[in-house]
């Protein structure tokens, strides 16, 4: 059983845990009974990822790889309560959040915890954004800039007739977009009511 709220907080993971404190071989199917509302698990602005993030379902002390525990369906959701996709991420080594540790007097080596899922520009199911895409596509970018009609060139250099660019000075795509993975009825929930709303 799993509640899938936003976790984070080593007493707000309220779920059935897989504790290891060896080493792991093979392959183990996790069936996790959803419960609660489906929050999102990304806690920081802009929805950037962490290893702290989400709820841990089974902590390795020893080793294993990185498919050693797998849900046995491809995502888990609240069904109508939340559209989020909740898919199983693993942390290692120095990613691992110590302060989730339920192994006790071990350290955690091999973390697998449910975090809701994004998929980046590139077409990659990540949890949550990726810190690297927030660097900015286009360095001196497309926007304000810090002048108009100054500058160090024309359609060249850093700037079309502006300071530092002719946009947002760090350009106007200064994030890489991402959205959130969501299931797959979720679309027919929001725009039923407003279809119905119009339907005479």
């Amino acid at each position: 059983n799993t509640v899938l709220n936003k976790g984070g907080d080593k007493d707000q993971q309220l779920s059935d845990k897989v504790l290891i404190k060896g080493n792991v071989t093979g392959e183990t199917v996790l069936k996790v009974v959803p419960q609660g509302n489906g929050d999102n698990t990304a806690s920081a602005p802009g929805n950037i990822f962490s290893s702290r993030d989400g709820i841990s379902l089974v902590q390795v002390g020893g080793d294993a790889a990185d498919n050693a525990f797998k849900l046995d369906r491809e995502y888990i959701s609240t069904g109508t309560k939340s559209p989020y996709q909740y898919r199983l991420f693993t942390y290692r080594g120095g990613q691992v959040d110590q302060q989730s540790n339920f192994l006790g007097d071990k350290p955690v080596n091999v973390d697998f915890r449910l975090q809701t899922a994004y998929l980046d520009s590139s077409g990659n199911v990540v949890p949550g954004v990726d810190p690297d895409y927030n660097n900015s596509n286009n360095e001196n970018g497309n926007g304000t800039g810090n002048g108009n009609g100054t500058g160090n060139g024309n359609g060249t250099g850093n700037g079309n007739g502006t300071g530092n660019g002719n946009g947002t000075g760090n350009g106007n795509t200064g994030e890489r977009k991402s959205r959130p993975l969501i299931v797959r009825q979720a679309s027919s929930y929001l725009s039923l009511p407003a279809a119905l709303s119009n339907y005479s």
